[in-house]
């Protein structure tokens, strides 16, 4: 039976979670498999907090919205990629680093940010 469904693996970073930006149309049009991660999700959380009240309202319709169309992976044993992308590129944060890694341990040929 031939897969006719999406084959490229992207991946998505918190900053592409936001509802202002046209990365949420492209997950939704689903032409690629869609990629996010435990700690994308975790920052995607947190830049919900603004002025000091957390909009759950707008994570949770956020979440509603993608939730059929992506896959969230896990971002663990990733200390060996970390080093070597730290070493070829200093100035990256720690959060940075592991969504980069986890993206090319899943064979993303697609990094959105």
């Amino acid at each position: 039976m031939l897969n006719t469904g999406p084959t490229e693996k992207w991946y998505y970073d918190a900053c592409t979670l936001d509802r202002n930006l046209i990365t949420l149309g492209e997950i939704i049009n689903h032409r690629n498999r869609c990629l996010v991660s435990h700690l994308a999700i975790g920052e995607a959380y947190a830049n919900c907090y603004q002025k000091g009240k957390l909009d759950l309202e707008y994570f949770g319709e956020l979440m509603e919205k993608i939730s059929k169309y992506i896959e969230i992976i896990g971002n663990d044993n990733l200390e060996k990629s970390m080093d070597i992308i730290r070493n070829l590129c200093p100035r990256l944060s720690t959060t940075d680093l592991v969504h980069i890694a986890t993206a090319l341990r899943e064979k993303c040929c697609v990094f959105r940010t």
